[in-house]
């Protein structure tokens, strides 16, 4: 990752980005109620000019299904 002053840290390898984007997956995943998975994706959010588009997209469709089954449970 290289950090950027005033702008922040943007990842320099597909590496590292899939990385990011499996530990975030995990913590969407891991939110047992909506008020959790608020919070997680508000934090994703603030970070989402650090993605590429596809890898927003990924956690965007797992959001989504996170929020689904928590509504439905």
């Amino acid at each position: 990752m290289v950090h950027i002053q005033g702008i922040g840290g943007y990842f320099i390898s597909y590496r590292q980005l899939e990385q990011w984007v499996a530990a975030c997956c995990t913590l969407i995943r891991a939110c047992r109620d909506l008020k959790a998975l608020k919070l997680v994706w508000f934090a994703i959010e603030r970070e989402a000019t650090r993605y590429t588009e596809e890898a927003f997209n990924r956690l965007t469709e797992i959001h989504a299904q996170q929020q689904a089954y928590l509504h439905r449970h």
